[in-house]
């Protein structure tokens, strides 16, 4: 399940998200660009009273005000390459973004968005 969405595999083997099917089923066909979203949170629910449309920008703010939005940031990101002691480094270092960028492993235009603070901002 991506996601926590469930699935349904047709027989040409393409699948479906369960939801989706759902919303169809009850309502008919979904609107090329829209988003068919849950009142209840729960990704996993199929229950048509519990789902509506939204475009993009309509789910992410339903996302938004019910607080479910997550930022991971610096060491919390699971994608993080760094940590904060060696963000603290970098940006007390004066050698080249390179020579940085080489020490630590990461690109030299990752060492200039820290350095200039677009990276780990919250530090």
């Amino acid at each position: 399940m991506p996601q926590g969405y469930g699935l349904i595999k047709r027989k040409d083997g393409t699948q479906l998200r369960a939801h989706r099917v759902a919303y169809e089923l009850a309502n008919g066909p979904i609107p090329s660009g829209m988003f068919v979203c849950h009142r209840c949170d729960n990704p996993r629910c199929v229950r048509p009273g519990h789902l509506f449309l939204g475009s993009h920008d309509e789910n992410m703010a339903d996302m938004v005000a019910k607080d479910r939005s997550a930022r991971l940031l610096g060491g919390s990101n699971g994608s993080a390459k760094l940590g904060k002691e060696a963000v603290v480094s970098i940006r007390a270092s004066v050698n080249s973004y390179s020579h940085i960028a080489h020490q630590f492993g990461v690109s030299p235009s990752a060492v200039g968005l820290i350095k200039r603070r677009e990276r780990w901002s919250h530090l």
